[in-house]
């Protein structure tokens, strides 16, 4: 407990946050193992700050990628939202903090290199989020993740495969402007390197055409480029 203790100063600093009440940055590094082998009354293990932080968490990245997409429907906004608060990208960003050693574990935890496990590294990313919260607010918790992990969340959006017919669906089903019709204007050159002209209809309207190596490529840019139209109206 002093070892945690001493590294207080250190870790806020990692966090670029100075806690008010510093038994709020405890309770984020104490894991339930730790509790039931050591028996002391006066440490509450994180999972309820790790219930808080999840929800700060989704919130802080929905408006994130709302802001940053704004031509972006709710199906593919779900998904990159569902990406970048996952197990895997919470332990990276953990991985980033490198404060997984400072984590409370029982003995029987340590033997099983608990510190090493993605599920572990996740569940204290989401701890120290609502700890944050707790003592700071939502300023505080939107600060953080903001000064650090905006990139991260960018990086992941922007890998995310984008689906523009599927955008594009979504959003006239909203509208209820019926389904897109995609036609096959014409083919050019040799048939080895063949480009495909398609052109996106609603209700007969032309909404935009595109040119693609395969007939699903220029699919896909014709979608994009209706979609833009329509979001611009």
């Amino acid at each position: 407990m002093l070892t945690l203790h001493e590294s207080l100063p250190s870790i806020e600093k990692r966090l670029g946050y100075c806690f008010q009440d510093r038994s709020i940055l405890i309770q984020a590094f104490v894991h339930r193992s730790f509790l039931n082998e050591c028996q002391l009354s006066n440490l509450i293990a994180n999972e309820r700050l790790e219930f808080l932080g999840d929800a700060v968490l989704n919130l802080y990245v929905s408006a994130f990628l709302f802001a940053r997409f704004p031509d972006r429907g709710e199906g593919p906004l779900s998904k990159q939202k569902a990406e970048a608060v996952c197990q895997t990208s919470c332990a990276v960003m953990m991985d980033h903090l490198a404060l997984i050693d400072h984590l409370l574990v029982g003995k029987g935890e340590q033997t099983l290199h608990a510190k090493s496990r993605p599920s572990l590294a996740s569940d204290l990313f989401e701890a120290i989020v609502g700890a944050i919260y707790v003592d700071g607010g939502w300023h505080a918790a939107e600060q953080f993740l903001s000064s650090h992990f905006d990139t991260h969340f960018s990086m992941i959006a922007d890998s995310a495969p984008s689906n523009a017919k599927a955008e594009l669906q979504e959003l006239l089903a909203k509208q209820g402007k019926g389904l897109p019709e995609y036609r096959l204007q014409d083919t050019s050159g040799p048939p080895h390197d063949r480009l495909f002209r398609v052109a996106v209809f609603v209700a007969g309207q032309d909404l935009g055409e595109a040119i693609g190596k395969t007939k699903r490529e220029a699919e896909q840019q014709a979608a994009a480029k209706a979609l833009a139209t329509l979001n611009a109206l």
